[in-house]
């Protein structure tokens, strides 16, 4: 059975497994002894490269998505800015009633019942 890769690019990241050892991602036994530094030197140039190669289509993407959708992702990102703000000044006021009703409770709780 096939080890899963549990490194940070997920299952998909093309990082070499084979049963009963873990490959290099910087987790776990890799199967190999410390002082193989040659065999250990190869493995960390292969996460290298295919983490480059993640980072590569990452970027690539980036880009053609900034390209396609650039103007509305900023307008999106605008709007949900300014609701947020909304959002965060409100808070405040909520904030500041509830501090209000606290200092009020005690004393009106603690009055005597007026008959």
């Amino acid at each position: 059975m096939e080890n899963k890769c549990e490194c940070e690019i997920g299952e998909d990241c093309g990082c070499p497994t084979s049963a009963g050892r873990r490959h290099g991602c910087g987790h776990g036994s890799i199967g190999m002894q410390a002082s193989d530094p040659v065999t250990m030197s190869q493995t960390m140039f292969q996460k290298a490269f295919f983490k480059a190669l993640f980072d590569l289509k990452v970027e690539k993407l980036k880009k053609k998505i900034e390209e396609k959708w650039g103007s509305n992702l900023d307008q999106a990102a605008e709007a949900v800015v300014e609701a947020s703000g909304k959002e965060w000044e409100a808070l405040g006021s909520t904030a500041q009633a509830k501090q209000e009703l606290y200092n009020k409770l005690p004393n009106i709780l603690t009055q005597k019942k007026k008959q």
